[in-house]
């Protein structure tokens, strides 16, 4: 059976206290279902290994007389966690097989940053760790939840504003 499982941005405690509330029965007909899917950013670094001359400039001409320009990128790396809400072991695990392979750690991603000058990069997004939280505690009636942590890092570049120029003859 194939199920889809919904993603949504929201920070780990958020998202388990919306699993874990019960449904009030004048508004919400049922619970929330698992397995579910949640992201948040966690940190923006700047990377200096990766950074470049600041006056490097990429141009494009536009006609005889104009131009158009941009200079260097600001590399940051940015840190999203990805946290995966599940009942039970096999689901946890199943959602586990699906994301694994891509990533062998890294997954690259062809991305346009200025599109008016036709600015590609490819994007690495690298899998740094798995963390694996079990918080079931109580009766038999509560709530189990097994909750999958995945730790990204996505290796970003930010571009300042294009400028349109006069070409110098």
């Amino acid at each position: 059976q194939t199920i889809r499982v919904p993603l949504s941005y929201a920070p780990k405690n958020k998202m388990l206290s919306r699993i874990l509330a019960r449904p009030d029965p004048d508004k919400d007909k049922t619970e929330i279902t698992v397995p579910r899917l949640s992201f948040e950013v966690i940190a923006f670094e700047y990377d200096g290994a990766r950074k470049i001359n600041l006056h490097n400039q990429s141009r494009t001409v536009l006609s005889e007389t104009q131009s158009k320009r941009v200079y260097g990128p600001t590399p940051y790396n940015l840190t999203v966690n990805l946290y995966a809400y599940a009942k039970n072991q096999d689901d946890g695990l199943q959602i586990l097989e699906q994301i694994i392979p891509a990533f062998n750690p890294d997954f690259n991603v062809t991305v346009t940053y200025v599109p008016e000058l036709g600015i590609k990069h490819d994007l690495p997004i690298i899998l740094n760790s798995i963390t694996y939280d079990d918080q079931y505690e109580g009766q038999v009636q509560d709530h189990r939840m097994i909750i999958w942590t995945y730790t990204f890092t996505l290796k970003l570049y930010y571009y300042g504003p294009v400028e349109t120029q006069e070409v110098i003859r």
